[in-house]
C-alpha cells in the first residue's frame, strides 16, 4: 500500500431536517433525517464512525458528515471530486462509492469502477484525504459475510441467511445450517425493471451494503418489493406506491420473519441503470450499533430502525411510559413558578369563581374557576381554592413552599365549601356517599378487563 501527500479538503454547513417518527404511535422506525442535496445526486454507501454518520453520494461526488448524529441540526457537505478528476474522459463513468473504517477515526474510500483510494481523516479540525495505491485479489467471490457472537453469517440470495460456527476455519468438521427461501406466488409488487434483473444486479451490487447481523442473531436484508410475499403486509394497510422496499428481519434463534416497510426517497431519480449497479432497493443499510440500523435511500433521506426483539421492546415500554401509559388523555404541559412567585397578600375567602363561556385559559388570578396557578379559586396548581377543577389547560404550577403557608383558617373553609359542592353533586345524581363508594369499586373492576373505547 501506497500512501501519497494529503489534501486538505473544503467544506460548507447544510441545515439537516429532523423529524421524531413515535410521537404519533410506536413503530420499529425511531427517527428520520433529511440531507439537504442535489435532486439528481444518488447516494452510494454510508458509515457509522463513533457517533458520526458518513454518507458518500456519487452524481456528483460529496461526502456528508453528521457528527452527533442524535443531537446535531447541521451536515458538513465536502466536494470530492477532485478525487476523481483523472477518470472525467470516460464516455460513461458511473462511479461506485464504498466507506469503510480505517483505523481509529479514519475512513477508506473505494471508488469501485476504477479501483481507485482515498483515506479520509481529520487533523486540526480540517478534513484531509491522501491517495493509497494497492493491489490485492480473493480467491473466491463473498456474497456478504458479517459476524456475531462467535457465529459467522454468509449472504446468498437462494437463502434467508447461512450461519456456521466454524466455517470457513474448519469446514470439514463443521455443519452449515441453511434455511431456503421461499418462492412466493404473490408478492407486494411484481412490478420489476430490466436493469434490476438478477443476471445484471449480481455483477456490480455489494450485497454488504444491504445485510447485516443485530443483536440476538436477528438477519437483516433490504428487499425489494418483488421479493416479498404478499401475505407478510395486511391487507390494505400498505400502498405499494409508497413503499421503496422492506426490511426483512430474521429471527435465527426463534425462527420466524417479519418485514418491515421503507418508504420511497423524496426524488425518483431518472438513472436507473446507475442506481441498479448500487443496489436492487432504492436505500441502503448501515450498521449503527448492535440494536439499531439506518437506512439510507438514494436522495440522502436517513431512517433509524430498531429490529432486535429486546430492545423493541424495551424501547415501547419507555414509550408507554412517557406518553401516561394506556390512559386515553391529552398529554398537558406543567410550568413550575419560582418559589418568590408566591404573594400572601392575594390570598382571599375560598369561593368556586365564575363560569368563563368561553373557556378561555387563566393563571395567576383569583377570579374564574377552572384557572391554573391561581388564588383561592376551583383549579389547577393554585393555592388555597377549594377543590381541584380541570379545564383542559397547560398548568401553571404553584410550588409546594407556597402551599404550605396558606393559613389553616383559609384552608378549613376551602375545606367546607368542597364538601358542600359534593353534597350537591351526589343529589344531582340521585347517589349517597355509601352508593358512590360501591360505583367506584366497580369502575376499577372494569376498567382492569374492558379494552379503551376508540373516539369517534
Amino acid at each position: 500500500m501506497n500512501v501519497k501527500d494529503e489534501v486538505p479538503m473544503k467544506s460548507k454547513p447544510l441545515k439537516l431536517l429532523k423529524e421524531h417518527m413515535r410521537t404519533k404511535q410506536f413503530t420499529e422506525q425511531e427517527c428520520a433525517w433529511q440531507i439537504p442535496m442535489l435532486d439528481v445526486n444518488i447516494c452510494s454507501d454510508g458509515l457509522v464512525v463513533g457517533d458520526a454518520l458518513i454518507v458518500a453520494t456519487v452524481n456528483p461526488p460529496r461526502l456528508y458528515i453528521i457528527e452527533h448524529l442524535n443531537e446535531s441540526e447541521k451536515v458538513q457537505e465536502i466536494d470530492i471530486s477532485a478525487m476523481f478528476k483523472s477518470l472525467r474522459h470516460l464516455l460513461k463513468y458511473q462511479p461506485r462509492l464504498a466507506l469503510s473504517a480505517y483505523g481509529e477515526g479514519k475512513v477508506l474510500i473505494h471508488e469501485e469502477v476504477s479501483g481507485s483510494y482515498e483515506l479520509l481523516f481529520k487533523e486540526g479540525g480540517v478534513w484531509k484525504s491522501r491517495p493509497i495505491h494497492t493491489s490485492s485479489s480473493t480467491p473466491v467471490a463473498v456474497d456478504g459475510v458479517c459476524t456475531e457472537n462467535n457465529c459467522m453469517y454468509l449472504s446468498a440470495e437462494n437463502f434467508y441467511f447461512l450461519k456456521s460456527d466454524g466455517f470457513p476455519l474448519s469446514p470439514s468438521q463443521t455443519n452449515i445450517l441453511g434455511i431456503p427461501r421461499r418462492r412466493a406466488v404473490e408478492v407486494v409488487d411484481a412490478r420489476r425493471p430490466n436493469y434490476l434483473s438478477d443476471d445484471v444486479t449480481r455483477k456490480t451490487i455489494n450485497s454488504q451494503r444491504n445485510f447485516l447481523v443485530m443483536r440476538d442473531g436477528v438477519v437483516v436484508r433490504a428487499q425489494p418489493k418483488w421479493n416479498v410475499p404478499k401475505d407478510a403486509v395486511g391487507e390494505g394497510s400498505i400502498d405499494a406506491h409508497s413503499i421503496g422496499g422492506f426490511l426483512e428481519a430474521v429471527d435465527s434463534v426463534n425462527g420466524f420473519v417479519q418485514y418491515v416497510p421503507v418508504p420511497l426517497p423524496n426524488y425518483q431519480s431518472y438513472h436507473g441503470s446507475w442506481l441498479a449497479t448500487i443496489s436492487r432497493t432504492p436505500f441502503i443499510m448501515v450498521p449503527h450499533s448492535n440494536d439499531k440500523l439506518l437506512t439510507i435511500d438514494t436522495s440522502g433521506g436517513v431512517r433509524s430502525y430498531e429490529l432486535s426483539p429486546a430492545t423493541l421492546g424495551k424501547s415501547f415500554n419507555e414509550w408507554k411510559h412517557s406518553i401516561g401509559g394506556t390512559e386515553d388523555q391529552d398529554l398537558r404541559i406543567e410550568f413550575e413558578r419560582e418559589s418568590d412567585a408566591f404573594d400572601a397578600s392575594k390570598l382571599l375567602d375560598p369561593k368556586i369563581g365564575k363560569f368563563d363561556p368561553s373557556n378561555a385559559p387563566h393563571h395567576g388570578g383569583n377570579q374564574w374557576m377552572g384557572g391554573t396557578g391561581g388564588y383561592s379559586t376551583a383549579g389547577l396548581g393554585g393555592v388555597g381554592g377549594p377543590f381541584r377543577l380541570d379545564a383542559g389547560h397547560d398548568v401553571h404550577q404553584m410550588p409546594d413552599e407556597a402551599k404550605r403557608q396558606v393559613p389553616e383558617h383559609i384552608l378549613r373553609k376551602a375545606r367546607e365549601i368542597a364538601k358542600a359542592e359534593y353534597q350537591k353533586k351526589l343529589k344531582v345524581l340521585l347517589l349517597t356517599p355509601c352508593s358512590t363508594r360501591v360505583t367506584f369499586m366497580l369502575r376499577l373492576l372494569l376498567d382492569d378487563n374492558v379494552p379503551p373505547r376508540s373516539r369517534i
